[in-house]
């Protein structure tokens, strides 16, 4: 007796799986995100073994419910719009050449001797160069808020 019961299984799902080839299939799409409606049963079916195969076959056969995925584009928010504190280096002045004039000057100059002499320091003029002078100020800066499309895949049904 129990030779028949599993060949009556075997030859159930066999016949199914034959005639119905789509449903034996794996599904190998991702699992919805809003999930299809489930048949359920009762928990009678699943202890009563002489309707094992029945059960089997009723959840290979089963149909699914008409409807499809859908690829949906969200824009998420990444990042919220603020005002950011930065700190800045702003040019005052910038570098440049400064021509220095030296007048004529008069020095008393003594030799070895002791001897006193009145000497002449000409006029003179050189470039010099004044560096850059810059300043650290703190500046409020807004920051526009970041966005991110991000697909996702819906189940509609009909």
């Amino acid at each position: 007796m129990t030779t028949n019961r599993k060949m009556m299984i075997t030859a159930s799902v066999a016949i199914a799986t034959m005639l119905f080839p789509a449903f034996a299939m794996a599904d190998r799409r991702p699992a919805p995100r809003h999930a299809p409606p489930r048949v359920e049963r009762h928990d009678s079916d699943r202890h009563f073994w002489p309707r094992f195969g029945l059960a089997v076959a009723a959840t290979i056969l089963q149909p699914r419910p008409a409807g499809h995925y859908v690829t949906v584009y969200e824009q998420v928010l990444v990042a919220p719009a603020h005002y950011e504190t930065q700190y800045q280096q702003v040019l005052v002045a910038a570098a440049r050449y400064e021509t220095r004039y030296t007048p004529a000057t008069y020095e008393t100059v003594y030799d070895s001797m002791g001897n006193r002499h009145t000497v002449t320091v000409p006029a003179r003029s050189e470039q010099v160069l004044v560096p850059a002078q810059y300043e650290t100020r703190a500046v409020q800066v807004y920051v526009p808020a970041v966005y991110e499309t991000r697909p996702v895949t819906q189940w509609v049904g009909y």
